[in-house]
């Protein structure tokens, strides 16, 4: 009875694993890279932040992409996407697809650039039931702050994020709907002491 308890108990934990390790693979958040720390003793004077995103064919094609971001005096602005694709390599792998970019300069910290993006059907978007049509956001934070002994640090986001899936067309309001729930900001911050946040 003991073995047969030993192994059931060996399958469960087996189980459980392999949920866990599942759920963080569907996970494509790639934000938890380390942080970069402030030199010691050293002030923070400037930071120079910048999100980008890029959205696929079928994205432009079908919605309206609305892009907004809060600037270092806490006024909102517009984003536009651009009217041309450009090629991003992610993994391996090309991509082919249109960039919008927000970017701002604070000499207050803490600061954050929140970049918020809302996805809406285009009035004339038409697609047949068994359309297959692919959404693929990708999307990179840069950030760079200056300090009171004129060290200058930061860096891109060493990794890309990629999010997205393909469906068919019957399932677009749904797409829609669940890229307003889980795909809707980018954002980089610096904290009071300089360190930068991806």
């Amino acid at each position: 009875m003991k073995k047969y308890f030993s192994i059931l108990t060996a399958v469960v934990l087996a189980c459980l694993a392999s949920i866990s390790l599942s759920a963080c693979g569907d996970d494509d958040d790639h934000n938890d890279d380390p942080d970069i720390p402030a030199p010691v003793g050293m002030t923070p004077v400037s930071a120079d932040l910048a999100t980008y995103a890029w959205f696929s064919q079928d994205m432009v094609d079908l919605l309206n992409i609305d892009v907004t971001y809060r600037d270092a005096n806490g006024i909102t602005q517009k984003a536009e996407v651009g009217k041309t694709p450009e090629t991003v390599n992610v993994l391996g792998q090309s991509y082919n697809v249109y960039p919008v970019k927000a970017a701002i300069s604070s000499t207050r910290f803490p600061v954050k650039l929140d970049m918020e993006i809302r996805y809406t059907k285009k009035a004339d978007a038409t697609v047949q039931p068994d359309q297959v049509i692919n959404f693929t956001l990708i999307s990179q934070n840069e950030a760079y702050v200056t300090y009171s002994n004129g060290q200058k640090l930061g860096m891109k986001n060493p990794l890309f994020d990629k999010k997205g899936f393909s469906f068919k067309g019957e399932k677009l309001d749904e797409a829609i709907s669940r890229f307003n729930d889980h795909y809707d900001d980018v954002d980089v911050e610096v904290e009071k002491d300089g360190k930068i946040d991806f």
